[in-house]
């Protein structure tokens, strides 16, 4: 029963090498998300569309700001990272590999 959910980690080369699996997970359950603007955020999420990317103090505060304020725009982040995760995301894109 969340309603917003972040993924907060610093750009380091360690970080950089770990899995989008929060956002992964999160979309599964259409909880919209603001996330580090690193990789590997940055690689899955558009910013605006299936989350948040930010990448300073400001941001961070502007975009949850936006979500807790705004019940639609969480409604329609959470839903648009469904439909690409359940479209994209999924075993069989990925067995042929």
């Amino acid at each position: 029963d969340l309603d917003i959910a972040i993924a907060p980690i610093k750009d380091t080369q360690f970080n950089r090498c770990k899995s989008n699996i929060k956002w992964l997970e999160h979309s599964m359950l259409k909880t919209p998300m603001v996330l580090s603007d690193v990789t590997p955020y940055s690689n899955s999420v558009t910013h605006g569309e299936n989350g948040f990317l930010a990448k300073t103090t400001d941001d961070w505060v502007k975009y949850l700001s936006l979500l807790i304020e705004n019940p639609a725009e969480r409604k329609k982040i959470g839903e648009n990272a469904y439909r690409i995760v359940t479209k994209d995301w999924v075993i069989e894109n990925f067995l042929p590999r």
